[in-house]
């Protein structure tokens, strides 16, 4: 082995000192002369020739699909992915391993790097579905969203080729939105008018389900996103979104507040009749539990004296029971609708008790008396 390491040490050398260092690079890679072979190549200043040795030693020492051969094939300028593959029998080392070979290619930045994250994300789209996946490795090449069916991304994690129709939705609407807040963060300037026309069907889906009045905030917003994207100079998309996107976004953020305003009236129109509804019940109440005494049949009234003693009478009525001698409304409710005599002025609340009542002024039959006195004589 020592005599062919020495005897392809002298066929370079050889080489060299005919001034053909391409043959030279070329025979050190054959005889796995590595170091000798990538020495030479990027000492001679031919890019081309050390692109060549390098892609010839990813190849030989690492295998397909490595983070090590990922590399390495990017700083060679070569192709990672193979244009044509089986995606079901044979697919790409790759494919299996994106997601360390994504961050081997984003801690390493190389000039191919771009590149190779684009065709994995159409690697992982269009064969195997993975949208989302796909998406994320678009964004961390920089590529820009766009608002037409060639576009890579229209709405991040919506697959706009397949679901033409349906693939506006909340979520790809809000995951869209907080990647324009991370750009923002870096740059407040940052903005995405391709965004504000599905902003304007998200904020339609918040009426439908009911959010007016959060959709007229978020109308708000985008309204004035809208105008100062259009004021900026070469901003907007023209005439098309300055103008046709801020009326439509006028009226529907009119028809909104409308509409809000109404169902505010009957909510109040609802508070003030549920709470006459409760002042007259308490008033019912208040009528009805004063004018009725709770006693039973037979049962005796008290009537105060002048010095506060209550003296027992006897029921006016067997009917029910007998209430206040001042309260006739309730003397008639408690006999069934029956007038009641009035006590005399002595047994009333005016009065004085029944121990105390003098009878000396009651008047007498004068008839009676005459026949006493004849009968005496």
């Amino acid at each position: 082995m020592q005599q062919s390491h020495s005897g392809a040490m002298e066929q370079i050398e050889q080489l060299l000192l005919q001034g053909k260092l391409g043959q030279a690079c070329r025979l050190a890679a054959s005889s796995g002369q590595w170091g000798h072979a990538l020495f030479l190549s990027r000492a001679g200043g031919d890019m081309a020739l050390h692109n060549e040795i390098l892609a010839k030693f990813a190849t030989v020492t690492f295998a397909p699909g490595s983070t090590m051969h990922t590399l390495y094939s990017i700083f060679a300028r070569q192709p990672v992915l193979p244009p044509k593959f089986d995606q079901v029998r044979a697919p790409p080392p790759m494919v299996k391993n994106w997601k360390r070979n994504v961050a081997m290619m984003l801690s390493n930045r190389a000039p191919g790097a771009h590149k190779t994250l684009l065709q994995l994300g159409d690697v992982l789209w269009q064969h195997y579905g993975q949208v989302s996946a796909a998406h994320f490795c678009y964004l961390l090449a920089n590529q820009q969203i766009g608002d037409n069916a060639s576009a890579r991304i229209v709405l991040v994690g919506a697959d706009h080729k397949r679901h033409m129709r349906t693939f506006v939705s909340p979520s790809s609407v809000q995951r869209t939105e907080l990647y324009q807040f991370a750009k923002q963060l870096a740059n407040p300037q940052y903005s995405l008018p391709p965004l504000q026309v599905h902003r304007y069907v998200y904020a339609s889906m918040l009426i439908d389900f009911g959010h007016v009045e959060k959709a007229v905030e978020y109308l708000d917003a985008t309204v004035e996103t809208v105008k100062q994207t259009g004021m900026k100079k070469g901003g907007g998309h023209g005439y098309a979104y300055n103008t046709i996107m801020t009326g439509h976004l006028d009226v529907l953020r009119q028809r909104a507040r409308t509409h809000a305003n109404l169902a505010e009236r009957k909510s109040a129109g609802k508070r003030v009749l549920s709470s006459l509804m409760n002042v007259f019940s308490k008033g019912v109440d208040m009528i009805v539990g004063d004018g009725s005494v709770s006693a039973s049949a037979g049962a005796t009234s008290s009537v105060s004296g002048p010095a506060g003693t209550s003296v027992g009478q006897p029921a006016l009525s067997s009917a029910g029971p007998v209430a206040s001698a001042n309260a006739p409304n309730a003397n008639m409710l408690a006999t069934g609708g029956a007038p009641v005599t009035p006590l005399p002025k002595a047994l009333n609340g005016t009065g004085s008790s029944m121990n105390d009542v003098d009878l000396s002024d009651t008047p007498r039959n004068p008839a009676g008396q005459q026949q006493q006195k004849q009968q005496q004589q």
